[in-house]
């Protein structure tokens, strides 16, 4: 049986940081590139997550 590893990112500020465009821009680009690639199972935003 093969075993895969899945992982979760969330999208997260640091303390003081600031949600931008240019961040938001960026975190779609990685996961595009992940959907490309084949290896994005599932995206959000999710409601039960503190700001998503």
């Amino acid at each position: 049986m093969t075993k895969f590893t899945r992982y979760v990112i969330l999208l997260s500020l640091n303390p003081g940081k600031k949600l931008t465009e240019e961040l938001i821009r960026k975190h779609i680009a990685f996961q595009r590139k992940l959907e490309k690639n084949g290896q994005l199972e599932l995206c959000g935003p999710f409601s039960d997550y503190r700001e998503g």
